[in-house]
């Protein structure tokens, strides 16, 4: 039961994470009337983000920490705030559908090692998922092997991890449940 509603507010710019919260933060609090949105109508915020090369990841994650159930929506319960980072990039998260890896590597790297498998990738690109989707549980598999083995609390690491797994599950969880 229940629906989601994903609001794409970065895109292509202001991806820089501290900007991200602070517009999420913005919409959360505000709302925004243009796209329909009331102030606090929200139970859950999902922030997605790269480590790449932002000198804040590591302030972004605490910043999102001290969100989380720090606002009261219309209900007066508290909203989560969770952040859904990759290290290096997204693209891990891609790459975790084809093979495991844990090796560090750079946001350039990880972008090669997508392109060896998905040579026509773009991050924009509207059918990934449908590219990736008989994957998917190999890759929720790899994702949840790199938290166990996680060097991310060491914000300056290239060790990799995503968070994107998170997220995947918890929209997974609204899909309709087939009777067998």
């Amino acid at each position: 039961g229940g629906s989601v509603r994903i609001e794409v507010i970065g895109g292509n710019t202001d991806t820089c994470p501290s900007q991200l919260i602070e517009r999420a933060e913005r919409l959360v609090r505000d709302g925004d009337t243009n796209r329909g949105h009331r102030a606090k109508e929200w139970e859950h915020v999902y922030i997605v983000f790269d480590r790449d090369h932002h000198s804040n990841f590591a302030t972004a994650r605490n910043k999102i920490q001290k969100l989380d159930s720090s606002i009261k929506n219309e209900l007066k319960k508290p909203i989560r705030f969770s952040s859904i980072y990759s290290i290096p990039s997204f693209e891990l998260w891609i790459l975790l559908h084809f093979r495991f890896t844990d090796a560090p590597m750079s946001t350039n790297v990880a972008l090669a090692e997508v392109r060896r498998v998905l040579p026509n990738y773009r991050k924009e690109q509207s059918d990934l998922y449908s590219q990736l989707q008989r994957n998917l549980n190999f890759a929720i598999q790899n994702a949840q092997r790199l938290e166990v083995l996680s060097h991310a609390e060491d914000a300056c690491t290239n060790h990799p991890e995503t968070k994107v797994h998170l997220l995947v599950k918890h929209l997974l969880s609204f899909r309709p449940q087939t009777i067998a």
